[in-house]
């Protein structure tokens, strides 16, 4: 699957690793899936700083940092950070959205445990602060889409595995 951007033909997510090891997304991403029969649309904004999932240490040697899945863990990772939903819904989720992507059911279980069990003590990490600093990093990359006439964000539809540059429905 290739994210297809203009004429940069993009494999994953444009994402740019950092020295502290996370990343900072590089353009807006917008992940439309069906979740409890319902379309959700989730931003995944310009300079969101991210880890891919919030997978626990432990796990991460399991799991290559960036794979064919990694706009489902920079939409659960946006989800988390802004709180966007309750806890329990981020995860469930993520495990859809990767059954969604052909993710096997071995992969996408073992992915789900670690973010149930190590992604407690994230989520107890936030504060009013970093919730409305993910929040307004959403806002501000709606506004520059908006601006630019919507040509810098990237959908994936994971009905159909398709990428588009275009600003709305899939």
């Amino acid at each position: 699957m290739n994210i297809l951007y203009g004429d940069k033909n993009l494999k994953y997510p444009d994402t740019l690793q950092v020295e502290s090891g996370s990343w900072i997304v590089q353009r807006p991403l917008v992940v439309s899936s069906h979740y409890d029969n319902e379309l959700t649309q989730v931003l995944v904004p310009l300079n969101l700083e991210t880890d891919y999932a919030s997978v626990p240490l432990l796990f991460q040697n399991l799991f290559k940092k960036i794979n064919e899945y990694s706009a489902v863990f920079l939409k659960h990772d946006v989800c988390y950070a802004g709180e966007l939903f309750p806890r329990a819904d981020c995860d469930e989720m993520l495990l859809e959205d990767l059954k969604a992507m052909g993710a096997g059911w071995i992969y996408r279980n073992t992915v789900y445990s670690a973010v149930r069990i190590g992604g407690r003590s994230v989520w107890r990490t936030h504060s009013p602060e970093s919730k409305t600093k993910t929040r307004n990093l959403i806002t501000q990359s709606k506004e520059i889409l908006s601006a630019k006439g919507n040509r810098f964000g990237i959908w994936l539809d994971l009905s159909t595995g398709i990428y588009s540059n275009e600003w709305g429905m899939v």
